[in-house]
């Protein structure tokens, strides 16, 4: 049962990851943003 509740947030956190991976543009992104 808890799996099965967990799947999509288990999917969204695999798609999170490919796309750091893919983009790690992204990572950096935001700090910039925050700077001054």
């Amino acid at each position: 049962y808890i799996a099965r509740v967990t799947l999509p947030m288990f999917f969204l956190m695999v798609a999170a990851v490919l796309l750091i991976y893919f983009v790690p543009q992204l990572v950096t992104w935001l700090p910039q943003q925050m700077a001054p």
